[in-house]
C-alpha cells in the first residue's frame, strides 16, 4: 500500500473510531423516523440512541442521522445498516465527520437553521410544515389557522416563518406550526392539507415533520 493510500485508510479508520454519528442515504420519501427505528430494532442494530430524518428547508432529503450512544458502536452500525433495505431501496451508511454540515453543533447541539437539519430543527411528530401562502403573508394569518387546536405551550410562539436559503427566492411562504401532540398535528393536517386559504385562495399543503 502506498503512503498516500495508507494515510487515507488510517483517516477512514479514525473517522469510524471517533464519530458517533452515522448518515443513512437512500430512504424512500415517505419514510418516518418511526419506520426507521422499527427497521433498526428488527435488524438488532445496537447502540442507537437517536434517529432523526434530515430535512432541507422542511423537505425530506432521503437521508437520516443516527446518533450512537458511544463511538464504539459506530463501526458495527455502519456495517449492519449498509445491508438494510426498504422495498426497492438500498440504504447506504457512512460516518459523519463534519457534523456542522449536517446541522449538529459541538456537544450534539442542533444548529439554529430553522427547517434544515435533523428533524428540521424542531420538535418531531408534532410540528407541521404548511406552505402555499403568498410571499409576504404575515405569521398572524397562520396563527389564525390554529384556533381550536392545542398548541405547544413550551415554545415561545405557536408558528414561525421558515427563512429561505441564502440567495433563494420564492413566490410562496412556508411556515412551521407547533402542536401539543402528534394527534393534534394529524388533525391539523387533515383539516388544512390541499385546501384553499380563505383570504389568499392559495392552495395549502401541510405535512408533519418526522
Amino acid at each position: 500500500m502506498s503512503a498516500l493510500g495508507g494515510r487515507a485508510y488510517q483517516a477512514a479508520g479514525n473517522a469510524l473510531s471517533e464519530s458517533k454519528y452515522v448518515l443513512l442515504r437512500g430512504l424512500p420519501p415517505m419514510t418516518t423516523s418511526h419506520d426507521l427505528r422499527r427497521l433498526l430494532i428488527r435488524n438488532e442494530i445496537k447502540g442507537v440512541s437517536e434517529v432523526s430524518l434530515f430535512y432541507k428547508h422542511c423537505r425530506p432529503t432521503g437521508k437520516a442521522i443516527l446518533t450512537m450512544a458511544l463511538p464504539d458502536y459506530t463501526r458495527n452500525a455502519i456495517r449492519e445498516a449498509s445491508s438494510l433495505s426498504f422495498p426497492g431501496r438500498k440504504i447506504d451508511a457512512e460516518p459523519i465527520t463534519n457534523i456542522k454540515s449536517y446541522g449538529i453543533g459541538t456537544g450534539g447541539q442542533r444548529s439554529t437553521v430553522l427547517g434544515t437539519g435533523p428533524s428540521a430543527n424542531c420538535p418531531e411528530r408534532r410540528t407541521v410544515t404548511i406552505h402555499g401562502f403568498p410571499g409576504r403573508t404575515p405569521v398572524s394569518q397562520v396563527v389564525k389557522l390554529l384556533e381550536g387546536f392545542r398548541v405547544d405551550k413550551d415554545l415561545p410562539v405557536p408558528a414561525e416563518m421558515v427563512p429561505l436559503p441564502e440567495r433563494k427566492f420564492a413566490l410562496v411562504s412556508r411556515f412551521l406550526v407547533y402542536l401539543e401532540s402528534e394527534s393534534e398535528a394529524q388533525r391539523f393536517v387533515r383539516k388544512y392539507h390541499m385546501t384553499r386559504h380563505k383570504i389568499t385562495n392559495g392552495l395549502l399543503k401541510a405535512t408533519i415533520i418526522y
